[in-house]
């Protein structure tokens, strides 16, 4: 019991200051400015988000997170090392699931994949540590795992660097906004990718501003071709951004080395 209290303990505090918050700026504790948006409204196939939020092409985790297929791989030795905080982090996150699958808008609005699960996909991957050791000793684990980690890396590149709102309003205009959720043909992220392909081999359109033309929409290039702000100061902030990524991925690379020759040993 008193651990159970130390777990809900800081949810109620956040519960409390939530609906102070609402009944200060909306006039009621359960009104939190959505009275009008379709996360309010209870739909009448929640089969249709629950698989929505899985498997769909437009939003579904599998396609936007390819990660999870490695996290699901690695479940079970997850669960033999530390049982508890596996079915946590299991309960947790298929719980948070619930509430999203009965509404309309389970796909959570104009966002890149499904938005009300990002919270907690650092849950479903807590199961990824088991993953060095499952894969260490062959190679064929290692050039799969290799392949998805470089998938996923790819869908991630693709969703930062090009304008989701701006495509999303193409799609529209275009007439298959309503169609980017089941067909793979309209899925953003095919969508994404191709565009970021077609940047790369027009690099000129990086000096163009967002909202007239279809370019990088990265928040350092925008201070200078939206903001105004000096082109040095694009350009170090770019290369801030490079060199602390190129260091990320280079202790990972040393890790990972550690790591195997320590399990050889």
């Amino acid at each position: 019991i008193r651990g159970l209290i130390g777990f809900g303990f800081p949810l109620l505090i956040a519960i409390g200051f939530s609906g102070w918050y609402n009944l200060v700026r909306f006039g009621s504790l359960l009104d939190d400015g959505h009275r009008l948006n379709a996360a309010d409204h209870l739909s009448p196939t929640p089969w249709v988000g629950l698989l929505g939020m899985f498997i769909s092409p437009g939003k579904g985790l599998l396609w936007y997170c390819p990660l999870l297929l490695l996290a699901a791989f690695a479940l079970p030795a997850f669960f033999r090392s530390n049982a508890r905080a596996c079915v946590l982090a299991v309960t947790v996150s298929l719980l948070s699931m619930i509430p999203y699958a009965f509404v309309n808008d389970w796909y959570g609005g104009s966002a890149w994949g499904p938005r009300f699960f990002l919270p907690v996909l650092p849950l479903l991957c807590l199961s990824l540590l088991e993953l060095p050791t499952l894969v260490s000793q062959s190679t064929v684990r290692k050039i799969v795992a290799g392949s998805i980690i470089a998938a996923s890396i790819a869908i991630q590149v693709g969703g930062q660097f090009v304008s989701y709102p701006d495509r999303l309003r193409m799609a529209q205009k275009l007439g298959y906004g309503s169609d980017i959720f089941w067909n793979l043909r309209h899925s953003p992220l095919l969508d994404h990718i191709g565009t970021l392909a077609t940047y790369i081999s027009h690099p000129a359109w990086a000096t163009h501003p967002v909202p007239k033309t279809q370019t990088y929409d990265v928040w350092w290039l925008n201070l200078w071709r939206i903001d105004g702000a000096p082109p040095q100061l694009t350009m170090i902030a770019g290369l801030t951004v490079g060199i602390l990524a190129m260091f990320a991925c280079c202790f990972l690379v040393r890790l990972a080395i550690q790591f195997e020759r320590t399990h050889n040993n």
